[in-house]
């Protein structure tokens, strides 16, 4: 039994959705995103974020729909390494 995160299960393992997560945006409350309703794919791909490491079932996610959004061609701005 394992739990795993990300937009796609590995050939040869089977899998059953038990839950959902909702990635949402955080930003401080003077950021210019901060009273808005809705960002656009544009907007986060190319600001660069704080956000998991490489290879992260969530990262992967997030560069998928982006993908998605705006095409495989798409440059994802490069992520801010959050402080330790």
């Amino acid at each position: 039994l394992g739990f795993v995160e990300g937009p796609t299960v590995a050939t040869g393992v089977h899998s059953r959705d038990v839950a959902v997560d909702r990635l949402v945006l955080v930003v401080p409350p003077d950021h210019r995103w901060a009273r808005r309703d809705s960002v656009t794919a544009a907007e986060l791909a190319a600001t660069p974020l704080v956000t998991r490491e490489s290879g992260s079932g969530t990262r992967r996610v997030l560069e998928t729909r982006l993908r998605a959004a705006l095409g495989d061609d798409v440059a994802i701005a490069a992520p801010v390494l959050a402080p330790r």
